[in-house]
């Protein structure tokens, strides 16, 4: 007899929902009869596991579960659950544990903080009764995909449904009604559930049901939003277009796909298993799971649209302030070597965390993303170019663009501690910091053939305040030479051209490069500034243009014969030895 048309009971595929045979149980009415169900499951499943599968045993593990949380009521009867150490989240919510699961049941702890649910006027029968009412062929559910194996168990869901039966008031349409979700579940050696955690969005279903036309998933997760907003944003488009090409107008194409890619990873994001395909997860980056990729991709997804609006406005100011300067080639290189190095070294900062503390969660249930690594290093390279440029007067003083990197990483640091930020958010904002430093500040490479930028005022103590600088000097000399010893960093070279006809002229790696001819062009703007304003007030500062400067008789000899005394340029190269204050001559 073909499989298909064995009776329900019979099919090999039929879920084996186990704990159910003891003559003890005490039901919460009689004992269930899951075969109408079953015949809906076999009927419209859209994944086939083999039944010696590791997906198949979480199904059913799973399905018991159900059973068990729904009609069981006592704890000594469960089988699925250490009943000790059991507790039940979802969406990231308060935890509950096995008494509250039997008092209150699937429905009304799995939508406990919907605003379409309202489980205060619900009991854990009137829930169910609800939506048995609603969906008398049954409420079917599959594993999709299975993420990852035990003790931590991680797989998507689907949870189906024809709406064959009124929901309150409402007829039923007969339309297909899903729900998809993902789930985390850590089981003991004896496969005991001791957490389990559900995410998923129940809104689209619920207002469907409840034939509410302006429910829309709400992309913040904090529950639907109304045709109202979305007519208020409609109408903004035409001024948000126009900020947007004021930013983006006049910069390269790579800056303007950089910017896509971020808003397609913040769509894609809502996709549960993409964020787990595309995200960094330390415990997925190293083998069984390999996901070396995700080093490359991680930094294009966010997830929370500020945090777009700001990487977009971070990127865009790149391509008007830095990229210029700089060049496309060495802006991305930058962009890329900075992302990359966060990357990796975030998963080997929470791979010593587990190893330290043995906790799993660190491996499995942070995950490395955005842009946040990214824009620690541009305010390092902001600091480099404009260090005095005033960013906000307070009562307190001024905060320069010197200061901001510190700032930003301790804040960072403070908000995670009582909880409003991620912890990933610091890890990735301080690696950034010291990884955009390292790089601009050794390894750089500028038009003129140096490398980095060993000016005094782009020292490692310069992040920190005055009174904190000379203990922070001194310990970073020290791993500087440490470094040198190894011949990971190179000592600097200065050379000076003691050709030059009235003075000996200094070239030192990184001061005479674009950033520092920046730096000399402000500095000259600001000065002509202040004698424009002296010129107003009626003093007689002569003007910086050549042509109306006064002439000394020795200058106008000079340019009368400028070929009469030539002058042979002699450079000479100077080695500094770190360890000592006096250079010696090479």
């Amino acid at each position: 007899m073909p499989i298909e048309t064995l009776p329900v009971a019979d099919h090999p595929d039929t879920p084996n929902r186990m704990y159910m045979e003891d003559p003890e149980i005490e039901w919460r009415t009689v004992k269930p009869n899951y075969s109408v169900v079953n015949a809906k499951y076999l009927a419209e499943r859209t994944k086939f596991h083999k039944a010696d599968s590791l997906e198949k045993l979480v199904e059913n593990l799973v399905k018991t579960w159900e059973m068990e949380s729904t009609h069981k009521i006592k704890v000594k009867d469960w089988g699925t659950v250490d009943p000790e150490r059991y507790i039940f989240r979802t969406n990231g919510g308060a935890p509950k544990d096995l008494e509250n699961n039997i008092q209150n049941g699937n429905y009304n702890m799995m939508m406990d903080n919907s605003p379409l649910f309202d489980v205060s006027k619900e009991t854990n029968a009137s829930s169910h009764a609800l939506f048995k009412e609603c969906f008398p062929d049954g409420f079917a559910w599959e594993l999709l995909d299975l993420l990852s194996g035990p003790p931590k168990v991680s797989f998507t869901w689907r949870h189906w449904a024809h709406w064959t039966g009124p929901y309150r008031n409402n007829p039923p349409t007969g339309e297909l009604m899903e729900l998809v979700g993902t789930s985390v579940v850590e089981v003991d050696e004896n496969l005991k559930i001791i957490d389990l955690q559900v995410f998923f969005d129940p809104h689209p279903m619920l207002g469907r049901l409840m034939k509410r036309k302006d429910v829309e998933v709400d992309p913040a997760g904090d529950g639907p939003t109304s045709m109202a907003a979305l007519k208020t944003l409609h109408r903004n488009v035409p001024y948000l277009k126009q900020q947007l090409y004021a930013l983006l107008g006049n910069t390269s194409s790579s800056v303007k796909i950089v910017c896509l890619m971020v808003f397609i990873g913040y769509f894609v994001s809502y996709y549960d298993p993409a964020v787990l395909f595309l995200t960094v997860t330390p415990g997925y980056v190293f083998p069984p799971g390999f996901r070396i990729w995700t080093i490359f991709t991680h930094c294009f997804v966010e997830f929370h649209f500020w945090e777009v609006c700001v990487d977009v406005v971070t990127i865009g100011l790149c391509g008007k302030l830095i990229e210029p300067l700089w060049g496309k080639m060495e802006m991305l290189t930058f962009f890329t070597l900075i992302n990359t190095s966060v990357a990796f070294f975030g998963v080997f900062f929470y791979l010593a965390i587990y190893m330290a503390t043995f906790n799993t969660d660190v491996l499995f249930e942070v995950h490395i993303h955005g842009l946040s690594g990214y824009i620690a290093a541009v305010s390092v390279a902001v600091k480099q170019m404009m260090p005095d440029h005033v960013v906000i007067r307070t009562p307190l003083g001024k905060m320069t663009n010197r200061n901001v990197p510190l700032c930003v990483s301790l804040l960072s640091i403070i908000l995670y501690l009582v909880g409003l930020l991620e912890g990933a958010y610091p890890t990735m904002y301080t690696t950034g910091v010291v990884i955009g430093w390292l790089y601009l500040r050794f390894y750089q490479r500028h038009s003129n053939g140096t490398r980095g930028d060993m000016a005094d005022n782009f020292t490692f103590a310069s992040f920190f305040p005055t009174v904190m600088q000379p203990p922070i000097e001194i310990c970073s000399k020290f791993v500087y030479n440490l470094l040198v010893g190894i011949k990971v960093c190179r000592k600097p070279v200065r050379k000076y051209d003691v050709g030059a006809p009235t003075a000996i002229t200094i070239s030192l790696p990184g001061t005479d490069t674009h950033d520092a001819e920046r730096r000399r062009q402000i500095a000259l703007k600001a000065l002509s500034e202040r004698l424009s304003q002296q010129a107003d007030s009626g003093s007689s500062w002569p003007s910086l243009d050549d042509d109306s400067r006064p002439k000394t008789e020795v200058q106008a000899g000079d340019q009368s014969s400028p070929a009469s005394n030539p002058v042979e340029p002699l450079t000479v190269a100077v080695e500094i030895d770190p360890s000592t204050s006096k250079p010696s001559i090479a």
